[in-house]
């Protein structure tokens, strides 16, 4: 391998590592504010909590299945299903995904239960 090779290599396997652990920091902060969210609280203090959620769920069949508008906060890659071949990319087409840490607001727009679904 040409050293041009091997220095482009190095960055690019660097520049995934460095990536994975934005990831995994991301997960980590979210899980901690996570614990501060309460019933009762509102969409802007969520927000400031945990940021931006993954997707919004406001569809009919969603809102009978929760009670509300859900938030749903979690992956969107996952590396573990990568690596078994399977599809890793988490699209949240219609419902949440497993794993996904859940809160759902009521009709006046504040925090009426929060759910993590069970894992794989």
């Amino acid at each position: 391998m040409r050293p041009k090779q091997f220095k482009f290599v190095g960055f690019c396997g660097m520049a995934v590592l460095l990536v994975a652990a934005l990831f995994l920091m991301q997960n980590q902060d979210r899980s901690s504010a996570s614990a501060r969210i309460r019933v009762g609280d509102t969409k802007s203090t969520v927000t400031s909590l945990l940021g931006k959620p993954t997707t919004v769920f406001t569809n009919a069949l969603t809102s009978l299945k929760y009670g509300g508008e859900v938030w749903a906060y979690g992956k969107k890659f996952d590396w573990n299903t990568a690596m078994n071949g399977g599809f890793p990319f988490k699209l949240r087409l219609v419902a949440p995904e497993r794993g996904d840490f859940l809160v759902v607001f009521g009709a006046d727009g504040v925090v009426t239960r929060l759910q993590v679904p069970e894992s794989k």
